[in-house]
């Protein structure tokens, strides 16, 4: 059995971008590697029409480095590039026929047939889209990591399975 429904994108698209080099040109003079941090968040909303949902994927980036070239000749951290980008797809989950008929009056009979059915679509938006949109976004941070004259920053692949089923465990209700 899969753990996930069908699903199309309809569309997808940059919902935020930005990317800052706030030090300009003292930043471009570095001799040592930057330190970089990516924070990655998904978020899935339902939409009024049936079976649609919109997936946001959004990634926060920056680097710090140490700027050596001071007159003291102290060693100050400095912030070299930061950046934000949100990612959004418009996504249908095709939910077979059988699944779709679980309603409130199935919940009341069976409501273990309704937790996997919203298991499954919460899997699907959580994993499989956000599987489908990171090398997006991916791509788009290191064009303009580039652009702002650093190399190029590629975003190491994202296990987004792990990540759902850690969030998972951390909701279910601990055991006495």
């Amino acid at each position: 059995m899969k753990e996930f429904f069908p699903f199309s994108v309809h569309s997808q698209y940059i919902n935020e971008f930005s990317f800052i080099n706030p030090e300009g040109y003292l930043s471009l003079n570095i001799t040592k590697p930057p330190v970089v941090s990516v924070d990655v968040n998904i978020e899935a909303h339902p939409l009024k029409a049936e079976n649609y949902y919109t997936v946001t994927l959004t990634v926060k980036f920056n680097a710090t480095n140490i700027n050596n070239n001071t007159e003291d000749d102290i060693e100050e951290e400095f912030v070299a590039f930061t950046g934000y980008i949100s990612y959004v797809a418009f996504v249908h989950i095709d939910v077979p026929v059988e699944d779709a008929l679980i309603d409130d009056v199935a919940a009341e009979i069976n409501p273990e047939k309704v937790k996997e059915k919203d298991m499954k679509i919460q899997f699907t938006l959580m994993v499989e889209v956000a599987q489908l949109l990171f090398p997006f976004v991916r791509n788009l941070i290191a064009n303009v990591t580039r652009e702002g004259g650093f190399p190029p920053l590629l975003v190491n692949p994202i296990d987004f399975e792990g990540m759902y089923r850690a969030n998972v465990l951390d909701r279910l209700p601990e055991e006495d």
